[in-house]
């Protein structure tokens, strides 16, 4: 009989149940640690099935390919929450199953999830069950305007909740929703949306990773930088409410926090994910170890190393939307991108998911920088982020280069003489910006600015006054 409280051995194979982008990570961190990994879900040539060392190309109710998958698999687990109960039921009658049922029931519902965080002391945002549009109305009074309505399950990435404003039609929210019960919250003015992953193994024993500064764009996570820019104190307390969470709900493998930090201080819960977390992609690059290395540590019941990270770190999402080019037509057309120019960025580590078709909004992969790069190259991972936008870094231009060259040496008053202007005294550095502005333009055919006359500026010494 199998001792569990024994580490399983090395060659052994690891269960996922899902076939996307976390469970092909997850799979890559396991190989890493010398395991082999099976994936289970409907799809062939998956994002994990391309990594994996077996795919199950099925639905999560097969039973008959749940219990071949079972049957092969010392240990399971899942990367997203939207799996039937019943399936890690399934599965957990046969085998270890990491986080357990009872954590995905939780958590899979925004209802229960919440209500389990304020019956165990855990700050959230006053919240109430909607089931009709009557009761929204109702809500409404209670929680007062603005509000947020949201499913109570299957709800990812903004899918499935609106804002309620006074004057929101009432009825068009209700019926946009298309779900038969919803939560309805108070809207929290937040100054900052902040994750911390967390990983426990059977052992209890837990560590966190650093805090995450998320910024969405459209209701999807756009840019993560790592650490926060928030004290230490508060640091610490979102880092021990995740070490709470994650022993209050005796979790197996990792759980994410997502909180609310209010212009006032506050901090509140807004989500809980119990398995690898988009924010969290930054630590495969930027730490000691990553989510998903401390994911295969904790369900193969493994100590847990403390989690350092030497240099900050800035995430930016890629999505489908990078691959599509319009024309002056205003047709789009599917354009690979220059990879290349990415992975040539000072400290850009580039992961791509292995998705065949790009689609607007669709997660295609991320690209973490780290240390000295990012300063240099903010704007151009900001602007891939938030706008799905890519300019590779080019070589400064020849005027460019003249600015630099002019503002670099001390100033001295000097004359040029331009072609079709005359003579041009320029006694102050007022007076050679004003030049730089009167001479520097874009022409009519919208080729590149370029000076008006620069081989007078660029090319002759200067003429003392």
């Amino acid at each position: 009989m199998e001792d569990r409280q024994m580490p399983i051995p090395k060659k052994e194979v690891i269960g996922v149940v899902g076939n996307g982008q976390l469970g092909r990570m997850f799979a890559q961190a396991a190989h890493e640690l010398d395991y082999r990994v099976w994936v289970f879900g409907p799809g062939k040539d998956s994002p994990a099935g391309q990594v994996a060392d077996r795919e199950f190309d099925a639905d999560y109710g097969d039973s008959a390919a749940l219990a071949e998958f079972s049957a092969g698999i010392r240990v399971a687990t899942f990367e997203f929450e939207n799996i039937p109960r019943s399936t890690l039921d399934f599965l957990a009658s046969r085998v270890p199953t990491h986080p357990s049922p009872d954590v995905l029931y939780i958590t899979q519902n925004r209802l229960r999830e919440k209500t389990w965080l304020h019956e165990n002391g855990f700050p959230v945002a006053n919240f109430v069950l909607v089931r009709s549009r009557h009761e929204l109305e109702g809500a409404l009074d209670y929680i007062g305007y603005p509000a947020v309505l949201k499913t109570a399950s299957f709800g990812y990435d903004g899918k499935g909740q609106a804002r309620i404003d006074k004057g929101t039609d009432i009825d068009a929210a209700w019926a946009g929703l298309g779900a038969p019960e919803a939560v309805l919250e108070a809207w929290v003015d937040f100054g900052m949306e902040l994750s911390v992953v967390c990983a426990r193994n059977q052992q209890g024993e837990t560590r966190c990773f650093p805090v995450c500064h998320n910024t969405h764009h459209h209701h999807i996570l756009a840019v993560t930088q790592v650490p926060a820019a928030i004290s230490t104190d508060l640091s610490h307390r979102a880092q021990a409410y995740t070490m709470q969470v994650a022993q209050a709900m005796k979790v197996v493998g990792l759980i994410t926090a997502e909180f609310f930090l209010t212009k006032t201080g506050d901090m509140l819960f807004n989500e809980l994910a119990p398995r690898p977390h988009n924010s969290g992609h930054f630590s495969i690059d930027a730490c000691s170890s990553s989510q998903f290395r401390h994911h295969v540590l904790a369900v193969t019941r493994r100590p847990l190393p403390t989690v350092t990270q030497p240099e900050p770190a800035v995430m930016a999402n890629i999505l489908g939307d990078l691959w599509e080019k319009r024309g002056e037509d205003g047709r789009a057309t599917v354009v690979e991108p220059p990879w290349d120019a990415v992975r040539a960025l000072p400290g850009a580590h580039l992961h791509l998911y292995g998705k065949k078709e790009p689609r607007a909004r669709r997660k295609m992969g991320h690209l973490t920088m780290v240390g000295d790069g990012i300063k240099t190259h903010r704007d151009t991972l900001w602007k891939l982020g938030m706008d799905q936008i890519f300019d590779p870094p080019r070589d400064p231009l020849p005027w460019e280069k003249t600015d630099v060259l002019l503002t670099a040496r001390p100033f001295v008053p000097f004359a040029i003489d331009v072609s079709g202007v005359g003579r041009l005294e320029v006694d102050s550095p007022e007076a050679l910006a004003k030049l730089r502005g009167q001479y520097i333009f874009q022409g009519a055919d919208g080729d590149a600015p370029r000076m008006f006359a620069p081989s007078l500026v660029a090319g002759v010494e200067q003429q003392k006054v």
